[in-house]
């Protein structure tokens, strides 16, 4: 983790907003970048996980924004690396409403992350504001989330027990849980009419 943060130029003691996924005009990437920007933490970088078309485009935003060197553009990484990149963020962000399957945000949580990411139905179920991260709508509850979490290392430390809760209801032995209650249910039923 330490070796891929120096690669990186990330000094042990900043604070890592990530961002994993393809890079899209549709991922709403440039919002991020304009609230980074306006984030009071000159000790955060804000680390951009993944290729795509419209990766130029957000490194000249950066650039103009006069963030660029607090701005981590990675390129396209190799799945097998991935888990490292969650290794070394402190929260997971995401401003997408485009998603459909969502599988970044499950990743995070499972890696222990808080996410902070833009007010969206299919986030339903997953994020709970400040039990396991933070929904936004606009700039100034996207501000109070990464300010009250990059705070207290003890809310760190309760966010991410609550993320890696929360993703265990998507693990494979979650879903076989809820297929056996469902079974067991019918079968319940069933019983009962039979008698």
């Amino acid at each position: 983790m330490d070796t891929l943060k120096r690669s990186l130029g990330i000094s042990p003691e900043q604070k890592v907003l990530l961002t994993v996924g393809r890079v899209a005009k549709e991922k709403n990437l440039a919002e991020l970048l304009d609230y980074f920007g306006r984030l009071s933490l000159p000790d955060a970088v804000l680390c951009i996980v993944g290729g795509g078309t419209y990766l130029e485009t957000l490194r000249q935003l950066a650039a103009e924004k006069g963030i660029a060197d607090r701005v981590i553009f990675t390129d396209a990484v190799s799945p097998d690396k991935i888990p490292l990149y969650y290794q070394i963020g402190d929260i997971f962000l995401s401003a997408s409403q485009s998603e459909t399957q969502g599988l970044t945000y499950l990743e995070a949580l499972a890696s222990g992350l808080p996410l902070v990411c833009r007010k969206d139905a299919c986030l339903d179920g997953i994020v709970t504001d400040g039990w396991n991260g933070g929904l936004y709508t606009s700039f100034e509850p996207f501000q109070k989330w990464i300010t009250a979490f990059c705070g207290d290392a003890a809310v760190t430390q309760q966010l991410s027990r609550h993320a890696v809760q929360t993703a265990e209801r998507f693990s494979a032995a979650g879903f076989a849980e809820k297929v056996e209650f469902c079974y067991q249910e019918v079968l319940k039923n069933w019983k009962m009419q039979s008698a």
